[in-house]
């Protein structure tokens, strides 16, 4: 047996894929290896340095609004609703209902046709011995013939 061009061919691109896939894994497992080509720009060295941050917070609570009672139209106050409780809550019992699957057989219906009578309808005779004349149209649309292009063979 006889070792052709295309044998050593074949094994050189088998060890070419073989260095790629090698070179990719040691890329994805650190990519600020030498080989890459384009590293990821170098971090921010964060070991013992603290960053300052805006982080503005309120002095106090805001003021709240209070309604003003209302007034007639001489600027006098009217008469307002006393105000009312709310009735406490009382114990209400209540079950959940609960499913429980049981299988329960069904009986299917077959479809069966059934015979209907269906009365035809018989033309009545007109008293008109002659057909009745319509005019024809006064105007029509002349088609406009295109030249199709030859088919493809």
């Amino acid at each position: 047996m006889r070792i052709s061009i295309w044998d050593i061919l074949s094994i050189l691109v088998i060890i070419i894929t073989l260095c790629l896939c090698g070179s990719l894994a040691q890329i994805y497992a650190d990519p600020y290896t030498a080989i890459n080509f384009f590293p990821p720009p170098t971090p921010f060295p964060t070991l013992n340095v603290v960053i300052p941050t805006f982080t503005p917070t309120q002095r106090g609570l805001p003021a709240t609004w209070t309604a003003i009672p209302p007034t007639d139209i001489a600027g006098q106050p009217s008469a307002t609703f006393k105000p009312s409780s709310t009735i406490a809550p009382t114990y209400t019992s209540y079950v959940i209902p609960s499913f429980t699957a049981t299988s329960t057989p069904t009986n299917t219906p077959t479809n069966t046709p059934t015979p209907t009578n269906t009365p035809t309808r018989t033309p009545i005779p007109t008293n008109t011995p002659v057909p009745t004349f319509t005019p024809p149209p006064t105007w029509t649309v002349e088609p406009t013939w295109t030249l199709a292009p030859p088919p493809a063979p």
